[in-house]
This record gives structure tokens, sequence and C-alpha cells, in this order.
């Protein structure tokens, strides 16, 4: 796989900082140019938010796990696919076609493809719903010829993209223009902006379907349809909408992929350093020359740095005195999207459902919106399709709240401190079970004074603020409502004695994932039980604020292209263009990669891997 601390030679073509999706797509591809590349990986496993971990024989996903397009070919395959297949790599796969959703209206199978949803909407939804549903896939999946006749293989920072983009993939552009009409071709003008703006136009205002395409824009690009961009959406709308549609999962897990980029990147030529911590990016004559290690070593880039990292923590690897005042406050005006909380299990499958699915979905409440704090929970029971990802007769789950965990509750916590333990287990575990412990320790249950107002916002005053953890545990128990047992809350203080709840619901991911695995279920079963948070991404991917990326919304703001104000430094990953998810960060490595290439090159690769 990868030589911990070993680097060999100090010096390199291109240095890439990071190992994520984009950072390996990057220099899979420079390798296969022939340049000399190495990764430099701080953690001691490759992948990024995508690496996978196994402890006691179960193999966890930390990151995606929901995948499609692996098998696809040419110009209109997915970007991961197409790097994969330039380095003579493939990820065997099994397909399925739906996931199970639990939302306020009822649960049911959701099955892609154009018809199957049409079902679930008339009983779920209505038949208004059925109507808007068809005009809205009827609009746009004409729009996905457009949207996808540019590959993004094919595009590079520099006007050589000319050739081998414009002038190559014109006509088909073209084609597709004309095959959609003059109405269709007027839709796509659209695709850069808002996806919200193609759903007004079409004058759609039933409420769940309004809901539903909020909650698969925020899945997959971190924010609702406001903000997310049409060309995205068309995208995925078409990979999970048009006949003949399939989902796959890696038979052997989704490090899989990682592990089949790093083959391709080997095979090629191309290094990679595990446990190798980037300190500062090094600046010379206003140039990226390299990189200095946390040991103090110095590597050489003779062409370019490319970071991988967030925008937020490569601007922190930069010397103060280099950076472009504009470059910095813009990255620092930039909104981030939130973070996470996991739940991961290794159990036992007896009394398991045997047609348990891969994928469930949660929602808890539409009017609070998909993209509030613990309102959307996020399942997958890899082992359902990966059999070598859990011991025989076991399984392994992954839950998570997805780019929704507010880092603000979490800042300053020491990881070691009793108030980081039980704000973990506020935030995922069972309610009496975290009263227990508190009234135990402290005996301050029967001192407090409580008051719930119209508007849902709680006061407590303690008789001392000993936590703020504890304060809240207490302060829902003596009101013995079935609604306080299933929810949580966070606390704003005030003073040192009085504070704000805020109410939210509870038993989230704990929930969560009983109810997707059914009354046979049982916690004791559970053989492993790790809880992450906020703070274990930002320590573990070395994510500022551990963000699950820019906030970035589309008509208001665009990602940024991958150059920098600082020349040989170049950026790839969910912090640029095209954005955040698997598609959006392989092509922006892509996109890097190609950049720092002749158009020549480029264009033997188009041809060698036929788009």
């Amino acid at each position: 796989m990868g030589d911990k601390k070993h680097i060999g030679k100090l010096e390199a073509d291109v240095i890439v900082i990071g190992s994520g999706i984009a950072g390996l797509c990057c220099a899979g591809l420079l390798a296969r140019y022939q340049k000399d590349v190495i990764v430099l990986e701080s953690h001691d496993l490759p992948g990024g938010a995508a690496h996978s971990f196994q402890i006691k024989g179960y193999k966890f996903d930390s990151g995606p796990s929901l995948f499609s397009g692996f098998q696809s070919r040419g110009p209109q395959a997915n970007p991961l696919a197409q790097v994969l297949d330039a380095l003579g790599e493939s990820v065997p796969c099994a397909s399925y076609d739906s996931w199970r959703v639990y939302i306020p209206e009822g649960e049911f199978l959701s099955r892609i493809g154009p018809t199957e949803f049409l079902k679930d909407l008339e009983k779920y939804a209505s038949l208004d719903a059925v109507r808007e549903w068809r005009k809205l896939l009827d609009a746009i999946l004409p729009l996905s010829a457009a949207a996808m006749a540019l590959p993004p293989l094919s595009i590079r920072g520099d006007l050589g993209v000319l050739s081998t983009a414009a002038a190559r993939y014109t006509p088909s552009l073209l084609k597709s223009f004309i095959q959609m009409g003059p109405q269709g071709a007027l839709g796509a003008t659209k695709l850069l902006r808002p996806f919200s703006e193609i759903i007004d136009s079409l004058e759609l205002k039933d409420p769940f379907v309004r809901n539903w395409v909020d909650l698969l824009c925020f899945l997959l690009a971190g924010v609702k349809s406001n903000g997310a961009l049409s060309a995205e959406m068309v995208y995925m709308f078409a990979e999970w909408y048009k006949p003949g549609c399939t989902l796959e999962y890696p038979l052997h897990g989704s490090g899989s992929v990682v592990d089949a980029l790093v083959r391709g990147m080997q095979k090629f030529g191309g290094r990679l350093s595990l446990g190798t911590h980037v300190e500062k990016i090094v600046i010379e004559n206003g140039r990226a020359i390299g990189v200095t290690l946390r040991s103090g070593q110095f590597i050489r880039a003779k062409k370019a740095v490319v970071s991988n990292a967030s925008m937020w923590d490569t601007l922190n690897l930069l010397p103060k005195d280099a950076i472009p005042k504009s470059y910095q406050d813009r990255i620092e005006k930039t909104a981030q999207c939130e973070s996470f909380m996991h739940l991961h299990l290794g159990f036992d499958a007896e009394n398991i459902p045997e047609d348990l699915g891969i994928h469930h979905i949660v929602v808890n409440e539409w009017n609070r919106g998909v993209d509030a704090d613990q309102n959307v929970v996020l399942i997958s029971v890899p082992s359902v399709l990966s059999k070598d990802s859990a011991p025989p007769g076991k399984h392994v789950l992954h839950a998570y709240t997805p780019g929704t965990e507010p880092f603000g509750l979490w800042e300053g916590l020491d990881r070691k401190s009793s108030e980081y333990k039980a704000l973990k287990a506020e935030r995922s575990e069972n309610f009496k079970e975290i009263y227990s412990s508190a009234a135990r320790e402290t005996g301050l249950h029967s001192s407090l004074n409580f008051s719930v107002a119209n508007d849902g916002l709680y006061s407590v005053t303690p008789p001392c603020a000993s936590s703020i953890v504890l304060a809240a545990s207490f302060a829902f128990v003596p009101a013995e409502k079935t609604r306080v047992l299933v929810s949580t809350f966070y606390l704003l203080p005030s003073t040192f004695s009085n504070f704000q709840v805020l109410y939210l619901d509870f038993l989230v991911l704990w929930r969560a994932a009983e109810r997707a695995l059914g009354p046979g279920f049982k916690r004791e079963n559970c053989e492993v039980k790790l809880v992450g948070t906020p703070l274990t991404h930002k320590r573990f991917l070395r994510r500022n604020r551990g963000t699950y990326g820019p906030a970035i919304q589309a008509g208001k703001d665009a990602f940024p292209g991958h150059p920098t104000p600082i020349p040989q430094l170049f950026c790839c990953g969910d912090s640029t263009f095209p954005g955040i998810g698997v598609p959006a960060v392989a092509a922006s490595g892509a996109i890097v990669a190609n950049s720092l290439v002749s158009v020549s090159q480029h264009s033997e690769l188009l041809d060698a891997v036929g788009i």
C-alpha cells in the first residue's frame, strides 16, 4: 500500500498533500502521465474521508458508501470510473436498486428508476405529487445530455481546454441542444444556476416533492435546492432515475476504491508516504517550491505542490507573509458546512431480518429542514452486500448525521475530559442511561428549577453549573412526556447558572439504527461500539472544524478554481470546482493533473480511455 514515513528521495516533480479521493486521482493520473509524484498523508491509512479501518475483524467505512457509475464507460461515465479506467484498475461491485426510507409520512422501500418512485408518491404523498414528479423528470432528464456532454476528464485549467474539451466535444454538445429543442435548450442555460430555479420554473408546489428534492440535494452537495448547482443535480437524476439505472457497492467495501487508486498510482511509479505530516508549504521568490514536514525534513517540488486539504487547512499551511490578502479574505469569508456524528457497530446477525437492505435514510421532521442538526440520519450496513466486511454471522453498521452536527458544541472540549464523554453519549446514546449516570455522579436531579417557553426554548437553573451537559440531562427528567424521552438538546450558556436549552430530537443515531435493524437487534449483541464526533473528524482528517466542506450556494458564489494566486500551488478536492461529492472531487483531481501536462499528453490519454 504505502510506506509509513519512508519517503525515499526528498524531491518529486509534484507533491500532493493528502490522499483523499481527489489527491489520489490527481497523483494517479500524474503518474500515468509519467510524472514523478509523491503523496504525503498524515494519517496511517490512505483515503482521507473515504478511508476504511478494521477492528476485531469488522471493516468500517468512515465516509461515503452510496455509489453509482463504477461500471460506466465513455464520455458520460462517472469521473471516478474514468480515472480508474485510465489507471487500468476496476472495482468489483454488487448492484442494487433501492434504499429504505423512514419519513414522517411513513416507511417504504424507495427504488431508483423512472417509474417505481411514482408508486411511493401515490401512497405516501398525493396524485399531485405524482404529476409534479413526472413533470420534473420530463424536464430535467433531457438536460442530462448537456450536463454530461463535456467529460470532466477533458477539462484543464489553461487555454489548452479549447483543444481537449471545446473542439473535441462541441459537436456532441450541439447535438444534445438540437435534440432538446428550443425549450430544453433554454432550460440548459440554468445548469449553472441553483436547482431551485428549475423547480420554481416548473411551478412545483407539492410539499413532499419539494422536501424530497431538498433531501437529495443536501445529501449530494451539502446544501438544499436553493444552493445546489443544477448541473450536479441533473447529473445525479440521470444516474438515479433514468431507465436501467442501478446503485453499486464495492464487494470489498468502500476502502477497495482507495486501494484501486493507490494500486494504479504505484503501478505507474507514484509514491505514497503514510504517517507523513506536512507542517508548511515552502514559498521561495513567490512560488511554491516544496514542503517541510513535522520531522523537519524538506521535500522539493520541481513542478508543483497540490493541496488536497480543505481551503482553510491549506491557508494554515502557508507562511503568513506569502498569502495575498484577497485570497485570505475570500477563504475566511467562505461559509462552512457543519460536521458529523458517527456511530459504528459490529454485531451479531442473529434475529436480524434476512432481507435487510444496505442503505437506510431517516428524516425525523420535514418542517425543521433537512439541514437541521440531528434531523436526518444515514445508515449503511455494508455486510449485506460485502460479505468480508464482517466475520461470518455478523454485520457491520455505519450511521451518521450528514454534515449537520454543530462544531460549536464541541469546540474547546478536551477529548479526554468527562464533559467530552458525556456530550458524546448525549448526541448518540440513550437518554435514560445518560441521566442515570449523571444523577449518580452529582445528586443534583432533585434541585433543578425547570420552565418551558411556548416556542420550545427551555430555561434551566441548576444550583450549580458543573457541566453544561449534566444540566441539560436533568432538565427533562421531571417532565414525564414521551416526546421528551426521544429528544435531545444542546445548551447556550447565558450565565454560569442559567441556560437556554434548544429542544431537538434525541436518540438520533441509536434510535435510527434500531429502527433500521428491527426488534431483533439488541445492543448487548454489539461486539464493537464506536462514536465519532466533529473533534474526531478534525483530528483524523485534519479538517478545519471537522467541516463537511464549503457551504457555497449556486447563484451567490462559485467554487474556486484549482490554481491559486501563488504560482506552482494548486488545490483539488471539495473546496474546489465542481464541489462536494465523490464524482466531483474525482473530477477536481483529474483537472489539476491535466493542467500540469501538455495538451498532447492530455489528448493521448483521452484517446486511450475512449472519451
